[in-house]
């Protein structure tokens, strides 16, 4: 098997486990009824990088995309950056080339970063939570 081939398949692998790993883990919590509580947010009343995921990734489930985007607008971005590596990795595949840019992953993680600070920054300094969760920590 060609290298550019295995590699495309580990990745569509790897999507399928991480697709496969969400789905049950939220229909784990909506059975149990449990809700999901992020350790960096309960000790710092501060947002994780991640915090939110699960919301927009829920309401892009149901075709809400202000939801999602409200929630969480990195799970888009995500989204939209797994889909260029996805064709990306096809393009490299049928050109019989090996190289595939790093600079979106590069681009999403600084994104992701920025995303977190402004968030918390509007928290704290303004008194913006599109969540709801933590405003009454910082009133």
């Amino acid at each position: 098997m060609k290298r550019q081939t295995r590699t495309w398949l580990i990745y569509n692998l790897m999507l399928l486990l991480a697709a496969a790993a969400i789905t049950v883990y939220l229909l784990l919590l909506r059975g149990a009824q449990l809700p999901f509580r992020c350790a960096f947010s309960a000790q710092s009343h501060l947002y994780c990088p991640g915090c939110g995921c699960t919301r927009a990734l829920e309401a892009l489930l149901r075709f809400d995309l202000l939801s999602s985007l409200s929630a969480n607008p990195m799970v888009l971005w995500l989204l939209l950056t797994l889909l260029y590596y996805e064709v990306a990795f096809f393009l490299s595949m049928r050109r019989k080339t090996v190289r595939v840019s790093s600079k979106p992953a590069i681009i999403f993680a600084y994104a992701l970063l920025a995303h977190a600070v402004l968030r918390n920054l509007l928290l704290v300094f303004g008194g913006i939570d599109p969540l709801g969760d933590l405003i009454q920590h910082w009133r």
